[in-house]
């Protein structure tokens, strides 16, 4: 399982704001909904990758570039 986390919340703001797009709007173009992009921007839940790799997609980032991404060594096999 890799556990993703927002790097910085600014940044991505800022990307946004870039773009020419409210929040609401953006969110809406990559799929989700406006409350749950705010749950992310504010670090209350981690996105699936999936959503992860949309978000920077949409802004034209690598996905390390805004987010850290951590593989969880408890549930890799042993052999």
């Amino acid at each position: 399982m890799v556990n993703i986390t927002l790097k910085n919340r600014e940044k991505v703001l800022l990307l946004i704001a870039k773009e020419g797009v409210n929040l609401s709007q953006f969110a809406k173009e990559i799929g989700i909904s406006n409350s749950y992009l705010s749950v992310l921007l504010n670090g209350r839940r981690n996105p699936s990758i999936n959503t992860a790799s949309k978000l920077a997609e949409r802004l034209g980032v690598d996905i390390e570039s805004i987010f850290s991404l951590r593989v969880d060594e408890s549930l890799k096999e042993v052999n």
